[in-house]
Order: C-alpha cells, then sequence, then structure tokens
C-alpha cells in the first residue's frame, strides 16, 4: 500500500464525507487507498471549495451515475408581464444590469409545476448534456419566465442552493441563476442573474424544468420524488461534511 501521508481521522473523513455518497464498494475503497490518489485530490484537486468527485469516480471506473433526484413546486405564471415586471418581483438584492426588456406570450396566470432536479454529487455537466438528460426523461427546460416566478414564490429555495435555468436558443446558451451568494463584503442577498459565460453546471447546481408531454421519455424514475424539506436537509449535511473534511486537512 502506497504511503497516503493522512491520519487514520482523516482518511475515515474521506472515505465517509466523500466516497460513501458515491456507493464505493469495499473493494473499491481497497483500491482507492493501493493507488495513492487521497493526498493528490486533496491537495491539488479542490474547484470552486469542494471536492472533484467526478474524478474520482473517473479514477475508480465509474462511468455510470445515478438517476437524478428530483422535487416538485407549483408555482403561477404570469406571461402578461414583462421580463423586467418579472425580475423586479422576484425582491432579489442583486439583479442583472443592462438586460433588454421583453414581454412574454402566454395567460395571464398558469400554474406550472417547476422541478428541481440534483444529478448527483461529483457531475458536472455541459448545457447540452443537462437539456439531453432532462429530454430523456420526459422534460423541458425552465423558461425564464418560470424560473423568475419560482424566485418571487419561492424565496427560501435560491437561499439553499443554486438553482439554474438551462436552454439554447440560435446557438446561443442562455443561462439564468437564482441563487444567495457568500459574499466578502456583508450578509447573502438573494440573487437572479444571466450567467451566460458560465458553460458548466456544477454538481452543488440544481436545475429548474418543466414536464413536457409532447417528449416521448427514454428514461424512467425507479423510486418516488424526494420532498424539498429532505433536499434541503441533505444540502445542510453536504456543506457540514465539507466543512469538516476540509478542517481535517488543513
Amino acid at each position: 500500500m502506497k504511503n497516503t501521508q493522512l491520519s487514520k481521522e482523516q482518511i475515515e473523513h474521506f472515505y465517509n464525507n466523500v466516497l460513501t455518497p458515491l456507493n464505493i464498494t469495499r473493494t473499491e475503497w481497497q483500491y482507492v487507498l493501493e493507488s495513492g490518489i487521497i493526498p493528490d485530490i486533496i491537495a491539488g484537486k479542490r474547484r470552486r471549495g469542494y471536492f472533484v468527485r467526478g474524478e474520482i469516480r473517473t479514477a475508480l471506473g465509474l462511468d455510470e451515475w445515478p438517476e437524478p433526484t428530483y422535487f416538485d413546486n407549483t408555482v403561477k405564471v404570469n406571461r402578461k408581464l414583462t421580463l423586467r415586471d418579472s425580475l423586479i418581483l422576484t425582491g432579489c438584492e442583486i439583479q442583472p444590469e443592462n438586460i433588454p426588456d421583453r414581454s412574454f406570450d402566454g395567460p395571464l396566470d398558469e400554474d406550472v409545476t417547476v422541478t428541481i432536479f440534483h444529478f448527483g454529487k461529483g457531475r458536472q455537466m455541459s448545457h447540452e448534456e443537462v437539456i439531453e438528460e432532462l429530454k430523456a426523461y420526459g422534460y423541458r427546460t425552465v423558461l425564464v419566465e418560470e424560473l423568475l416566478a419560482l424566485s418571487a414564490q419561492k424565496p427560501h429555495l435560491q437561499t439553499k442552493f443554486p438553482i439554474a435555468g438551462v436552454g439554447c436558443k440560435q446557438g446561443v446558451h442562455l443561462f439564468w441563476m437564482i441563487d444567495s451568494p457568500v459574499t466578502r463584503t456583508g450578509p447573502r442577498k438573494r440573487r437572479v442573474g444571466n450567467f451566460n459565460n458560465y458553460d458548466t453546471v456544477y454538481d452543488l447546481y440544481r436545475v429548474a424544468a418543466v414536464r413536457d408531454l409532447s417528449i416521448v421519455p427514454t428514461k424512467h424514475f425507479s423510486s418516488f420524488a424526494t420532498t424539498e424539506e429532505k433536499e434541503v436537509q441533505f444540502v445542510d449535511a453536504e456543506y457540514a461534511a465539507m466543512e469538516s473534511a476540509y478542517r481535517s486537512v488543513e
């Protein structure tokens, strides 16, 4: 076995907080220990404040990802509003600047079930991969007015995790996101913005989508939807685990 240069406690943190959620078997865990990749990943392969679990999966030859978790939210969407008015109704302290105003096209008040997907720890996806995966389950990407309605009516959700609306129009990526980032100059503020320069959907993000009955699913969920409460508990535990793991190796 190679020298991992880590204490027993540090290795236990890594196993419990990083590998266990990936359903790593004991045999695969033994390979991780013998390969000596743990210090390399911890020391040199952090990205955006969290472990790059996708690279761990690649090292272990785990190509198949588990199916996404999801939960539903029903919101009222007013498609008679302009983009600017919809942004104002979100109540977000941080909003995009110089966004051309435009009108939406549709009914005054429409109940829309917006589904929040999480594609798994360590799974970093391109916009095209997200769109194709949603389509496989019979969903389309959320429209901007639907995402803004979610922000306005369910503001607490975006304080727990970034929620992205991913799309593509005439070859141009459309990437709207609602979140509540940690700032260095003050308390967290709710934010809504157009992040078209982002080309990756990271594993901390959730993706908003809407069921499209015109799409024939090629994949089917093997389990029922989770709940908002369980997803929030999962996220809180995830952040706590990461903080604990970081403290153990610093």
